[in-house]
């Protein structure tokens, strides 16, 4: 997850070919078992090459897997450098 400033919704990575699928899940603290949809997820390999590149400062390869969770009008800071 990327997040810009306390309480921002930010944005993940995920996995833009998965479908309506959903996997497995997991259990939260409270017992409840939840799922997550597959388009929420990326492969291992593909958060590695992602996570090199933000640490690095590089341009990301893949940018239509970014999956951005904050309502519009919100800042992007990959169009408000800076930030």
């Amino acid at each position: 997850m990327l997040l810009q400033w306390p309480e921002d919704a930010g944005e993940h990575l995920g996995d833009p070919y998965a479908g309506g699928s959903e996997s497995g899940g997991f259990v939260l603290t409270n017992g409840q078992h939840d799922t997550y949809a597959d388009a929420d997820t990326a492969p291992f390999e593909d958060a590695l090459v992602a996570l090199h590149e933000l640490i690095d400062g590089l341009p990301l390869t893949s940018p239509d897997r970014w999956i951005v969770d904050r309502a519009p009008g919100e800042v992007d800071w990959r169009i408000q450098p800076g930030i």
